[in-house]
């Protein structure tokens, strides 16, 4: 009898110890939740569902639940939740292949539940199982219709398939009517507008702004700040970006952040997620401090910014991923501003400018921005060469005896008018063939998609050539197979155009109407190649026809163009650092004055 009365007072106390868990779940008090699920495990090592809670609780804190949801799911091989739970964690630690056996066995348990094959498809999308995620994507949505992370996943697995930016544009839509507050799916909105031809700017600026005006309601934004307004001392500026690694934006700061003047200017580098590359060990050693601040919320992230007594904070991602505009509307600095990582208004009102030059945001296009427009002189970023040895090859068409053009960008710009182009060069010109590389291609699905655009206009897969994503050293010698870049509009190349410069490869350019489609020609104008800027897509293909019969010319162009690029503006990182001192230290005068 004792030792029954023992063995229903210890089943009595587990159970009264879920329910305690259970409650401090639902409370969302996740210290006490892992504090009180550690104490029980330590009592009942065996006891599944404390492991279980520590877990998730380890997961909320930003702690590894790995060990925890490991040791549950030994103990409970069959709970679905417990394995999804260790799917997704698995997943953040990258572990992708345990994640997908893990995810795959929470969906055989459960295939009813639309948020275990939602995570799956997200396994799925990073194993680069495209196909795959879009169909569990569409099953969470059959489900449950009002999923707004489910629409926002699909749409993220749509937007890289060319074709599909209309239908990844109508999911992040529908993610957003599920849940207007949804600050990622707006992200991703707006993001993805600017691929579009049928967005205007003062249609992106009223969609930015409203983004603003969700941020701005939930913000209590700082009303004074400790700076010395002193125009002329040493300035303290704070870069903001998930992006300080290999990406363009970390490209094109690694030879700009060395040549600052560190008695004038002391920058202090925010980033978003974990980096550790070749190019973020260069950032890592050109700045005063270096702080990861993934795991900092807003709040925690405003403190460190005023305790670092940032007197410039400088966002680099826009609407891109990994972005903190909603730390810029809580204003921890007494002058904001938004440079290179984004292309159109972020529709924050507290910040204060954006930065351009006069190509890309002439004037007259001004009202597209509810930023002031900052302008710097000649180019609003320079070019770091490749640390890569990769020589200039020979043009390719005298071996081929027709030319080869190329397109080397993300493969969402390619929208129906820029292929329609390119159809008819290629139908113009029936020797010619087209090197498309691009991150994704190498999916069976994305690729087969994009022959199957090209074959709807007439255009055989025999004349096209499909690379992947490589190696930098890898992708610059890929330039060796194309005679000539074709940009694509209304969202242009910015380090592509400048890496097929440096490999000898001059890039076709067409005239915009906003900033980001401005940027072509700004490359092309700094590098004395206003005649490769075509005035409208008539022009556009009539040139790149012609190039045809200009082989001798393309050679002389190819072996001069790395010199040239070297020669240009957009290489003087030296003289490009001066003028961004030069920018960073008027809007640090203009608050000044305003403080008097």
């Amino acid at each position: 009898m004792a030792s029954k009365s023992k063995a229903s007072a210890g089943k009595r106390g587990r159970t009264d110890a879920q329910r305690e868990l259970v409650a401090l779940f639902q409370a969302g008090r996740a210290a006490e939740l892992k504090a009180t699920a550690d104490r029980h495990v330590r009592r009942w090592p065996d006891f599944a569902f404390g492991w279980k809670a520590l877990g998730v609780a380890c997961q909320l804190l930003g702690r590894d639940p790995l060990p925890a949801l490991r040791r549950a799911a030994g103990l409970l091989p069959d709970d679905a939740e417990t394995l999804a739970n260790l799917g997704n964690a698995l997943r953040d630690s990258g572990a992708l292949a345990e994640a997908d056996r893990a995810l795959r066995r929470a969906v055989s348990l459960q295939p009813g539940h639309p948020l275990f094959r939602m995570n799956f498809g997200n396994v799925l999308m990073d194993l680069g199982h495209r196909d795959q995620a879009i169909a569990e994507f569409r099953q969470s949505l059959a489900i449950a219709p009002d999923t707004a992370e489910a629409h926002n996943n699909l749409g993220h697995a749509l937007f890289g398939i060319p074709g599909r930016l209309d239908e990844a544009i109508g999911c992040y839509r529908s993610a957003l009517r599920c849940r207007p507050g949804f600050l990622v799916a707006a992200d991703n909105l707006l993001f993805a507008l600017n691929y579009s031809d049928r967005v205007t700017p003062a249609e992106m600026r009223a969609a930015a702004e409203h983004y603003g005006a969700i941020v701005a309601a939930s913000a209590q934004p700082a009303q004074g700040w400790p700076n010395a307004p002193d125009p002329e001392r040493p300035i303290r500026v704070g870069l903001v970006s998930g992006d300080l690694r290999r990406h363009p934006v970390g490209y094109l700061l690694r030879d700009v952040l060395p040549a600052l003047d560190r008695e004038r200017t002391r920058v202090f580098a925010y980033a978003t997620r974990p980096v550790d590359d070749d190019v973020s060990t260069a950032l890592k050693g050109s700045v005063a401090a270096w702080h990861g601040v993934e795991r900092l919320d807003d709040r925690q992230l405003f403190e460190r910014v005023r305790d670092d007594r940032i007197d410039l904070l400088v966002d680099l991602s826009g609407h891109t991923a990994h972005n903190r505009l909603p730390l810029f509307a809580l204003r921890p600095a007494p002058v904001q501003a938004s440079w290179l990582g984004y292309f159109a208004t972020t529709g924050i009102a507290a910040i204060d400018y954006f930065v351009g030059d006069p190509l890309v945001l002439p004037e007259t296009e001004e009202s597209h921005f509810c930023e002031r427009a900052w302008r710097l002189p000649r180019t609003y970023y320079s070019f770091s060469p490749p640390t890569d040895a990769v020589a200039v090859s020979p043009l390719p068409a005298r071996a081929r005896g027709a030319l080869s053009f190329g397109f080397f960008g993300a493969l969402a710009k390619l929208v129906a008018p820029v292929l329609d182009c390119w159809r008819e060069i290629l139908t113009r010109l029936p020797g010619a063939r087209l090197v498309v590389k691009a991150a994704g291609i190498e999916q069976p699905e994305v690729a087969a998609s994009l022959t199957a655009q090209f074959a709807e206009r007439g255009i055989d897969a025999g004349r096209l050539c499909l690379l992947g994503r490589s190696g930098r050293a890898e992708h610059l010698a890929a330039y060796g197979e194309v005679d000539v870049a074709l940009d694509s509009f209304p969202f242009p190349g910015g380090l592509t155009t400048l890496e097929a410069s440096w490999m000898g490869v001059p890039t076709l350019g067409l005239r915009g109407d906003r900033f980001i489609a401005h940027q072509g020609e700004m490359l092309l104008h700094a590098l004395g190649l206003d005649d490769w800027i075509a005035p409208d897509r008539t022009a556009y293909v009539e040139r790149a026809v012609a190039l045809a019969g200009r082989l001798d010319e393309l050679a002389v162009l190819r072996a001069g163009l790395r010199d040239r690029l070297i020669a240009s503006p957009l290489c003087d990182g030296t003289r490009f650092a001066g003028e961004l001192e030069q920018a960073w230290r008027g809007m640090w005068r203009a608050w000044c004055e305003s403080r008097r």
